[in-house]
């Protein structure tokens, strides 16, 4: 029986996939994703006992919860690079939605396999919301969970979400797939709570950081320097937020469903 494993870097490709989804949701109507458990499913057990998670189950954890409502009309700019069979493709990958609550939700994929990437958020008519959160989930290309090793890949807390002039801004790693949450002033406290709950209970864990507390204050710099931390920024990735797209003057909607 075939049973496939998937790494990092499947994770990464897995959450572009699901970004394209939500970008052309007034075309992709539904989608499903088979199988769910065994095969080449994000959710693997063991003969005799025993489950794990893929690295691809956590991607598909974060759009299933946070994907729901209305996509966003995302205007964005940043560094490309050319690939043989789509042309010219974007280090950064992006969709974002509005839930029926009002919080706004931004799917991340950094796809360079090296170097992080700064991003920038105008929130245009959202300018008073505050982020929530900010999880990542990266590793090296080929890291991947197993039945001995359930938890070598799992989300962790991101960089912050920190205020620059009237847009907000953070780091992504390299060759990762992130979630960051944004919501009013007023409900941006309790949304944290529940961002933290739901975490705890689905596996995320802000314990395990990937980025040290104490790290320098984001700047954007040109592309032949470095930051002070060694890692060259590769250009500034601009991403601004605009009212849900309208078709036929309706609102889209996108909706993920489990196969069964």
């Amino acid at each position: 029986l075939f049973e496939d494993s998937y790494g990092v870097a499947d994770a990464v490709a897995f959450g572009g996939m699901l970004n394209a989804l939500l970008r052309h949701c007034d075309r992709a109507k539904i989608a499903c994703l088979a199988q769910l458990v065994n095969v080449i499913a994000p959710i693997m057990t063991v003969p005799g006992g025993g489950i794990y998670r893929q690295t691809t189950y956590y991607p598909f954890l974060n759009a299933s919860l946070y994907g729901r409502g209305t996509v966003l009309d995302l205007k964005t700019g940043g560094d490309v690079y050319e690939s043989k069979r789509y042309g010219t493709v974007p280090y950064v990958d992006s969709a974002a939605v509005l839930s029926e609550s009002g919080e706004v939700s931004i799917f991340l994929c950094n796809r360079h396999l090296t170097e992080e990437a700064e991003v920038s958020f105008a929130l245009q008519e959202f300018g008073g919301y505050l982020p929530v959160g900010h999880t990542v989930l990266t590793g090296e290309p080929d890291a991947r969970n197993t039945a001995e090793s359930p938890e070598s890949v799992v989300p962790a807390e991101g960089a912050p979400v920190i205020r620059d002039g009237d847009k907000w801004k953070t780091v992504l790693p390299a060759l990762s797939w992130n979630m960051i949450r944004f919501a009013r002033p007023a409900e941006s406290k309790k949304a944290m709570e529940h961002f933290d709950s739901g975490n705890r209970k689905n596996g995320f864990d802000r314990d395990r950081r990937i980025f040290h507390r104490k790290r320098l204050p984001l700047r954007a710099e040109p592309d032949n320097q470095r930051t002070q931390h060694g890692r060259r920024l590769h250009g500034v990735h601009i991403l601004r937020l605009f009212p849900a797209v309208s078709l036929d003057g309706k609102r889209v909607l996108l909706r993920f469903r489990p196969s069964c």
